[in-house]
């Protein structure tokens, strides 16, 4: 299995993340491939930084929620974004 979806640029300042999805092939592994990048965003470098820490999959298959980081330092609303 890939690696947690989550990687750093710009010396540890920025990050992005990766969506993969694993496709049984029906010798016990998984064919993977890259559902969704993020564009590089800016760390928090608080304790509240839990970049993206959240995946699930709609009762119907047709959806993929994501969740990234607390936004403990942040007051307001953030408009969600909609993959589908």
């Amino acid at each position: 299995m890939p690696g947690d979806g989550a990687s750093t640029t710009n010396n540890g300042n920025s990050t992005f993340a990766r969506v993969m999805k694993g496709v049984p092939n029906g010798s016990g592994s998984r064919n993977w491939s890259m559902l969704a990048r993020t564009e590089s965003y800016p760390r928090s470098r608080t304790a509240f930084d839990h970049v993206f820490n959240g995946i699930v999959v709609s009762p119907d298959g047709k959806d993929l929620y994501l969740n990234t980081g607390a936004h403990g330092s942040r007051r307001g609303a953030i408009r969600g974004r909609r993959f589908s």
